[in-house]
């Protein structure tokens, strides 16, 4: 029996033929890579260069984009100042409203102090004329002393208002007014009461403080001690003795001036009462006008 005999096969052609096949495969790998990097290049430059583009704006554009900004911030701030001299205008406005409202409770002091001052005005007149008329019998002495009771120891001065005017001197308030012709309406009556005012205290502390340095010599107020300026019954008795401290002709004479003069000084304030007084509506008048 005879071996059959196998046809070698030659493996070494076979594994050279495999060789080209994957040196072609690397080679396309690599191609496609190459491939890919530069595509990717190309398209970072034309980023790059539409981004570059882009960055040139005209010089239009820069304008426009410059008059923008700077309309915004002018509207803010025009819009800031509107606000700022809306909320001047309106406290300007409470300022008024304020003022007229002391210049009302001023206007009623007025009148209260004035009905006082009045009567007291003629009381320290008919003082004066008792007793600068020399000599006095028993009755003379009693009205003398009573007139002193009622109208040479006290005054009822007007205290004005000072709300709003503190206002509008401590905060520069003045400069909020509506206008000129209210802010100089304003100062006009502050500065007349204030006027009034020291008239009145120099009434009050001057004048009367010399009647009263004048009374504690001259009358005898144990004659009071069960009577009262409204009850004067025990005191009007023909029955009561009044005498004076000091009987002392000069000394009387001396008091008599003092009360004369005390009188003409309330009489100026009077004055200036009344004067305050009459320029109330017209005061009033023209500050309402500037709220309605």
């Amino acid at each position: 029996m005879s071996d059959k005999i196998e046809p070698e096969v030659d493996n070494r052609n076979t594994s050279e033929n495999d060789q080209p096949e994957k040196a072609d495969g690397k080679n396309n790998i690599s191609n496609q890579q190459n491939i890919l990097t530069r595509n990717e290049e190309q398209i970072i430059m034309e980023v790059f260069h539409q981004a570059h583009h882009k960055g040139k704006k005209p010089k239009l554009t820069y304008f426009w984009e410059f008059l923008m900004l700077f309309l915004a911030v002018f509207c803010g701030f025009l819009a800031e100042y509107l606000l700022e001299h809306q909320i001047e205008n309106e406290k300007g406005k409470q300022y008024v409203e304020s003022m007229i409202a002391d210049i009302i409770a001023d206007s009623v002091k007025i009148n209260r102090s004035l009905l006082y001052c009045l009567e007291q005005e003629s009381g320290l007149d008919s003082l004066s004329k008792l007793v600068l008329n020399q000599p006095y019998n028993d009755s003379i002495v009693k009205k003398i002393y009573i007139l002193h009771l009622r109208h040479s120891r006290s005054a009822y001065t007007v205290p004005f208002t000072q709300r709003t005017i503190s206002q509008l001197k401590n905060s520069g308030g003045m400069r909020l007014l509506p206008n000129r012709k209210v802010s100089d309406i304003i100062t006009v009556y502050n500065e007349t009461t204030e006027d009034a005012e020291c008239q009145g205290d120099y009434f009050a502390m001057n004048s009367l403080g010399d009647l009263n340095n004048y009374n504690i010599k001259l009358f005898n107020m144990k004659h009071f001690i069960n009577s009262d300026e409204n009850d004067m019954t025990n005191f009007l008795k023909p029955t009561t003795i009044v005498k004076f401290i000091n009987d002392d002709e000069k000394f009387l004479y001396e008091y008599g001036n003092t009360v004369r003069a005390s009188r003409e000084v309330l009489t100026f304030y009077i004055k200036k009462l009344k004067g305050i007084q009459q320029s109330i509506p017209e005061t009033l008048e023209i500050l309402n006008k500037e709220i309605d």
